[in-house]
């Protein structure tokens, strides 16, 4: 396999590429994600545009940042007053998709200091107090343990979500950036999975470091690709980009990996063995007159 065009990616690029950050934090820069900008990663880009007809595709925008930032507005300083408020760098998050501690923390801890996907420029873990009328204004937030604060107020979030305010409007949670669907280090960690499903573990790690070495990670062996280890690096390559629990789904691990890696322990404790799937809806049961369509089990 050849390197050539992986060595591309070390290269900043793009609107970004005079600006502080890395080659990864480039691929999520506003206005780099089309190929047009130099983005060799790029395969499919769903497009937006602010202030134009049919720019705000079926969502009003990139709704990004509303499903998977915290609600940080609603952060309180210490002396039980309004600490944030909504900003352009920030956005207003409304926390429908909290990503896991293990995800913000022990998937990194081999490569901590030296994975690029692992930099401040992509992962923002401190915040500082951004209200004027907050005797805290400037200061950094202080360590949260409070449910409410840590699963919604304030908690690390990937800064590839953020973006300028779709139509200027700062509150509503969505950008005008274009989304990238589908992009190259997803098509390695596919054949990566295939490969290894034929049980050709050298090939499937060889396709696992062209992903890894791009983000100055320290490179597997064979041995150590298992199905869960494919499943870690999709999680630090593509988490927000892929629709993570329909990979779960598909691959039979959704209610395994609830169980042992959500912050939830009532998520933990709660999830069953029939929740690895979804029920069959009683309109496609009913739409199937010609046959039995059998509900799933639990349902």
């Amino acid at each position: 396999m050849t390197y050539i065009v992986k060595l591309k990616f070390f290269i900043k690029f793009g609107v970004s590429q005079n600006s502080p950050g890395d080659v990864y934090s480039d691929l999520f820069a506003e206005g780099n994600q089309n190929r047009s900008s130099g983005n060799l990663e790029s395969i499919y880009v769903w497009q937006f545009e602010s202030l134009t007809p049919g720019g705000a595709g079926t969502h009003n925008g990139n709704n990004s940042i509303r499903a998977w930032v915290p609600f940080l507005p609603n952060l309180k300083d210490p002396d039980g007053q309004s600490g944030m408020i909504v900003s352009d760098s920030l956005g207003r998050g409304a926390a429908y998709s909290r990503p896991t501690t293990f995800f913000f923390y022990d998937l990194w801890e081999n490569d901590w200091n030296t994975d690029i996907r692992n930099s401040k420029y992509n992962i923002r873990r401190q915040f500082y107090y951004n209200n004027p009328a907050s005797a805290y204004f400037g200061q950094l937030v202080e360590k949260r343990v409070t449910q409410e604060d840590t699963m919604r107020n304030v908690y690390p979030y990937l800064r590839k979500l953020e973006g300028e305010p779709f139509n200027g409007n700062n509150a509503s949670g969505r950008t005008a950036k274009d989304f990238i669907v589908y992009r190259l280090a997803e098509t390695y960690l596919l054949r990566a999975e295939a490969y290894f499903r034929k049980g050709d573990l050298e090939n499937a790690a060889e396709d696992i470091n062209a992903v890894r070495l791009r983000a100055n990670a320290i490179p597997i062996t064979a041995p150590q690709v298992t199905l869960d280890y494919i499943l870690d690096e999709r999680a630090r390559k593509v988490i927000t980009e892929e629709p993570r629990r329909r990979t779960l789904i598909r691959v039979g691990k959704h209610v395994e990996r609830t169980r042992k890696y959500n912050s939830r322990e009532d998520t933990r404790s709660t999830i069953q063995d029939f929740h690895e799937f979804y029920p069959i809806p009683q309109s496609a049961i009913d739409a199937n007159f010609s046959t039995d369509l059998a509900q799933n089990e639990g349902y």
